[in-house]
C-alpha cells in the first residue's frame, strides 16, 4: 500500500488521471496537491519528511523517549539561546520535545534600540511547561503551553524559526523574531511584529526574508483553520511521564557539534 513516501508517484498518477478528464495540472501543482492530501503545508515540507524517512540513520541516531537533548539557536556561528529538552517522540515525520518548569536554559537579551545582544546567561524555565512539535523542513515550531508543574493547557505558541538540523546531542535552529499566539478558543494573533520590522532595519534580514517568514506563519494559521496537524492531535491533554527528571544542559552547550 502506498503512503506519503510515494507522494511523487501519486502526484504523477493524479496529473495523468485529471488530464484524461480534461483538467490540466502542472507538475508543481500536483506535488502541492499531494502535500495537502497528507496534511502538510507545502511540498517542501513533505519532501523533507520523505527524505528523512528514506535516509539511513546512524546506529543510535533516533533519540528515545525520556532522553535529554540540547536545542541551540545559532546565529553567525554563535549560540544565542540553548534549552535542555526531553524527547517525547522522534520519528521521521516529527520530533516532539518537552521542556518542563525549571528546565535549564541559556538566554540572550536584545537592546532593540541599538541591536546589541547581551548574554547568553543561565536561567531556569519559569511559569509554564512546553510541549514542542517540530516538523522536518518546516520553518516554524508549534508549542502547546501548559501551566507549569503539570497544569492544564493554556494556549498554542508558534515560533517562526529556521528548519531544525540534527547534531550529535540535539538540534540547531535560529529564532526569527516573529511569533503567533493561538488561544484555547483557537483565536490567534501575531506577536513581536515590531521586533521583526526592527530586525529588517538592523540588516539582520532582508524584507524578502521577512515576507517569507510571514507567509510561513500564514500557512500555520491556514493549518489551524482547517484543523490540520498538529492542531488536530490530542496534545492539549498530553501529560508528561512523572518519572522524567528536570533536564539539565551539558557542559558543551555553547559549542555546535558537526551536523549529522
Amino acid at each position: 500500500m502506498r503512503d506519503y513516501r510515494d507522494a511523487k508517484l501519486m502526484a504523477a498518477s493524479l496529473k495523468k488521471a485529471l488530464s484524461l478528464q480534461g483538467v490540466s495540472l502542472t507538475h508543481s501543482q500536483s506535488l502541492e496537491a499531494m502535500a495537502k492530501v497528507f496534511g502538510v503545508d507545502n511540498w517542501n515540507v513533505l519532501a523533507a519528511q520523505i527524505e528523512a524517512a528514506r535516509r539511513p540513520r546512524p546506529a543510535g541516531g533516533a533519540w528515545r523517549p525520556g532522553e535529554t537533548i540540547v536545542v541551540r539557536h545559532v546565529r553567525d556561528g554563535t549560540v544565542n539561546h540553548a534549552d535542555a529538552a526531553i524527547v517525547v517522540e522522534d520519528r521521521p515525520t516529527r520530533l516532539v520535545l518537552y521542556t518542563p518548569l525549571d528546565s535549564a536554559m541559556q538566554r540572550s537579551s536584545i537592546d532593540w534600540s541599538s541591536g546589541r545582544r547581551d548574554g547568553p546567561h543561565p536561567q531556569r524555565r519559569h511559569t509554564t511547561d512546553a510541549l514542542t512539535i517540530l516538523t522536518p523542513g518546516a520553518a516554524h515550531a508549534v508549542t502547546a503551553m501548559f501551566h507549569g508543574g503539570g497544569g492544564p493547557f493554556i494556549c498554542w505558541y508558534v515560533d517562526l524559526q529556521e528548519p531544525f538540523r540534527r547534531v550529535s546531542d540535539g538540534i540547531v535552529t535560529c529564532d526569527q523574531q516573529l511569533d503567533i499566539i493561538i488561544g484555547e478558543d483557537r483565536r490567534w494573533r501575531w506577536k513581536d511584529e515590531d521586533h521583526l520590522a526592527r530586525s529588517v532595519e538592523l540588516g539582520w534580514y532582508t524584507q524578502a526574508q521577512a515576507d517569507a517568514m510571514r507567509r510561513e506563519g500564514e500557512a500555520v494559521i491556514a493549518a489551524l483553520e482547517r484543523g490540520a496537524a498538529p492542531f488536530n492531535g490530542p496534545w492539549p491533554t498530553w501529560r508528561a511521564d512523572p518519572d522524567w527528571p528536570v533536564p539539565e544542559l551539558p557542559g558543551g552547550w555553547a559549542s555546535v557539534p558537526a551536523y549529522d
